[in-house]
């Protein structure tokens, strides 16, 4: 984990408490996400996600261009925008 992310999570830790119901669906990609992440608990889950979202949505507003590039079979590069 690098030294910014576990900063913003400390910081996190440290300040309002939010509580927030994810049933059905949303709940169900929270714990696959828990199971095969390193996040150890639902709230690491998103704990990580808000600071990820944050990185990306500052990316963007100065004005960089996201994309997640994938490989294709073929030898191709994929690249799909991230909108945020």
């Amino acid at each position: 984990m690098s030294r910014r992310l576990a900063s913003s999570m400390a910081a996190a830790r440290e300040k309002d408490r939010i509580t927030i119901r994810l049933n059905g669906e949303l709940g169900e990609i929270i714990n696959e996400l828990v199971e095969k992440t390193p996040a150890q608990s639902p709230t690491d889950v998103v704990r990580r996600a808000l600071v990820v979202y944050h990185q990306l949505a500052q990316a963007h507003l100065a004005g960089s261009q996201l994309l997640i590039i994938t490989e294709e079979p073929s030898g191709n590069r994929k690249r799909e925008p991230i909108f945020l």
